[in-house]
């Protein structure tokens, strides 16, 4: 049996075609126009913070339910006395519908607004005044609350009201404990 004499070559490698240098996630399509993909993400109402005009806030509020705009109309108008404007789709062209979109950005029954920060900043406020007014109802209320200037602290369990209304019962007791069985060497 004669062995063939058999040589290995190597291809020559190929030159790689070189694409010119891209903006990471889109590419042109056939018409010439950008597609871009945006990266997958389990929460559909995230929106990259790079997107969001400088001063301004973004939020996606409600826009229907089931369909059914009408039923939401005054609120849609109490939205807009409270600073909120709607984003439009030629402020992200191609971002959150096809490119040619019109009008404002609605996904899932949610509409995408805008408001300045200045706005923002004040109704958080109002809120947190708001909400630390209901905690110190509740508190005065259950008597809890301080009631001499400069007191501080929510507890007055010196005070007979506060103790028979808070269902918290105080007392010492003596625990008879044996001794321990070891030294205890106090250096």
């Amino acid at each position: 049996m004669v062995a063939a004499n058999r040589t290995r070559t190597t291809p020559a490698p190929r030159e790689a075609a070189r694409e010119p240098a891209r903006e990471a996630g889109v590419v042109l399509g056939r018409d010439g126009q950008p597609i871009r993909r945006i990266k997958a993400s389990s929460d559909w109402s995230y929106i990259d913070p790079s997107m969001i005009p400088e001063g301004y806030t973004y939020q996606w509020k409600m826009y229907s339910v089931l369909g059914d705009e009408q039923t939401y109309v005054g609120y849609q108008a109490d939205l807009y006395r409270a600073g909120w404007r709607p984003v439009t789709h030629d402020r992200h062209p191609g971002v959150f519908a096809p490119l040619g979109t019109t009008g404002a950005i609605r996904m899932r029954g949610q509409q995408l607004m805008e408001r300045p920060v200045e706005l923002e900043q004040e109704a958080k406020a109002e809120e947190k005044y708001a909400a630390d007014a209901q905690v110190q109802g509740s508190l005065q209320q259950f008597g809890l609350a301080p009631t001499a200037p400069g007191f501080e602290g929510p507890r007055q369990s010196n005070n007979p009201h506060v103790r028979k209304n808070s269902f918290v019962r105080q007392s010492v007791e003596r625990v008879d404990a044996p001794a321990p069985k070891y030294d205890v060497v106090i250096e």
